[in-house]
């Protein structure tokens, strides 16, 4: 506040003390000529105003602030105002700044320094039919990031991710403007795949996916860290794997088909009905576990325990197994079976399953 107060005073007292003068006129102080390089002010390419002399320097102000009106403020069609300079070689070095530096001495010539205006965008751009969904202004330099979220309004369709024109992954808040001497509008293209799918990209998000049974669109590997994965019934539902890969993670058995007339059985699956499961790798599964109480057999299928109506195509799968007791060993069955029952499951192909160790 005292800065701004301190402020005001200067600007105030400057005022009152400057004039602006003809070439014929004579005044006491300093006079500032501001050129105005091909823009007019009241019919004239110049500017002078006088500033009182003071030994220790004095601050001076752009024109612009000292015109009231808005109607006469300095201007240039097309143009904007970069800086005022001591010549018009437009140096760095001689770029007046009206914060710091202060006239000294009479005759300073300040030279208008007056910049095409240009329009930079991004234009975000369907890759279904290539129509544009919406566009961004943007200084040079700054980066893609679609805030108003033009991606969520095609019906029917999951956005999955942004690319260059180019094909190349492009990630928000990374991909700058180049800026450049003319108006450039660069194209963001956005990828969707058709229907209401999770674009899973870590553990988090295959969870939130089986928790809410929606379609599966795995977007990169997932490494889960050794949690337990279950999907459950996966019934009318996609999984599409795009050749990724599942590790490391645990077989929940509290999650599986639980206990049926003294027999529990363990499986990533339970029932596959109606669904379509593709191109996906669950490697370094771990089925863990000791005597239950209550369980006269223990069935382990590392996939499903039934497909019905389903696709499944190009599945690998590899687990150990750890038995802890007497008891478990003695209960524990191994299949290696997909399923313990395929109904009108025609559409199985390459698959696999391996136990790659054993501990009981």
């Amino acid at each position: 506040m005292r800065k701004f107060t301190s402020l005001l005073m200067l600007c105030l007292f400057s005022i009152f003390l400057l004039a602006s003068c003809s070439k014929n006129e004579t005044r006491s102080g300093y006079c500032v000529t501001f050129h105005l390089e091909g823009a007019t002010y009241q019919q004239s390419e110049e500017i002078r105003y006088y500033y009182p002399s003071n030994p220790d320097g004095t601050l001076i102000f752009e024109p612009n602030d000292l015109i009231s009106s808005p109607t006469d403020k300095v201007a240039k069609n097309g143009y904007y105002l970069e800086g005022w300079y001591l010549s018009t070689d437009f140096k760095p070095t001689e770029k007046w700044d009206f914060a710091k530096d202060k006239l000294t001495a009479e005759g300073l010539n300040l030279y208008a320094n007056w910049k095409l205006e240009t329009v930079y965008k991004f234009a975000v751009k369907s890759l279904i039919d290539e129509t544009t969904l919406g566009e961004y202004t943007v200084s040079a330099g700054e980066t893609f990031n679609d805030y108003l979220h033009y991606v969520d309004n095609v019906e029917g369709y999951t956005f999955v991710e942004y690319r260059d024109e180019d094909g190349n992954v492009i990630e928000e808040d990374e991909y700058a403007h180049p800026g450049g001497d003319v108006d450039t509008t660069i194209d963001i293209y956005a990828y969707f795949i058709e229907g209401d799918y999770t674009i899973v990209r870590s553990y988090d998000d295959l969870e939130d996916a089986i928790n809410h049974k929606t379609n599966i669109y795995l977007y990169n590997d997932i490494d889960c860290d050794g949690e337990d994965l279950a999907f459950g019934d996966f019934i009318n539902r996609i999984f599409l794997g795009n050749g990724h890969t599942i590790y490391d993670f645990g077989y929940n058995d509290l999650l599986s088909s639980g206990l049926v007339d003294g027999i529990k059985y363990i499986s990533l699956f339970n029932t596959i009905e109606n669904s379509t499961i593709s191109d996906v790798s669950f490697i370094e599964g771990t089925i863990t576990y000791g005597n239950y109480t209550k369980v006269n057999e223990i069935h382990i299928y590392p996939c499903a325990l039934y497909i019905n109506d389903s696709t499944i195509n190009n599945i690998k799968i590899t687990y150990s197994l750890s038995v802890y007791g007497n008891d478990a060993k003695e209960k524990t069955n191994e299949h290696s079976d997909f399923a313990i029952e395929s109904n009108c499951a025609q559409n199985i192909t390459n698959v696999s399953i391996d136990k790659i160790s054993e501990k009981r």
